[in-house]
């Protein structure tokens, strides 16, 4: 297998010493089960990608889940899916520890933004199938009124 990689080419040494780090990389969990050691593996690898090394000043968009956004700052944080039964998911309402971690999470993207963040809900919405009508989520309650600028879109 080394032999095939490392054929001798720049992009060769490059493939070699890319499977290299991913070795020592891994082997961090070793001393973990099977299962629990690939996933905290796969869940750390998920906060170093290469899209946290975009030059400063370059215009990109990141997509990325709230949890890996934690210690993150973005000029401008779009938060779509804020209704009830979504963010809150509704399997959080039957359990207030549940509640809180959803709360927190909406925090943090809130506080990912260093200029603006939207706030995206929909009235109605098409779900495997159904159409259902979700209330804008409980936790845009929590804004100050006066920090909102409220925007309506009636295209669908």
């Amino acid at each position: 297998y080394e032999k095939y990689i490392r054929d001798g080419t720049e992009q060769g040494q490059s493939r070699w010493e890319n499977i290299q780090e991913l070795f020592t990389a891994v082997s961090k969990y070793n001393h973990l089960s099977p299962s629990s050691g690939l996933t905290s593996f796969l869940e750390e690898a998920t906060l170093f990608s290469e899209a946290d090394e975009v030059a400063r000043g370059q215009e990109v968009v990141s997509l990325m889940t709230l949890h890996c956004a934690k210690g993150l700052e973005f000029g401008v944080v779009f938060l779509p899916g804020l209704e009830e039964g979504i963010f809150p998911h509704s399997r959080s309402s039957l359990n207030s520890s549940e509640m809180e971690e959803e709360r927190r999470l909406c925090y943090v993207g809130i506080t990912r933004a260093k200029k603006l963040a939207y706030f995206i809900f929909s009235r109605r919405r098409h779900l495997y199938g159904d159409v259902q009508l979700n209330p804008p989520s409980r936790f845009l309650a929590d804004i100050p009124e006066n920090l909102i600028d409220h925007r309506s879109n009636d295209y669908f």
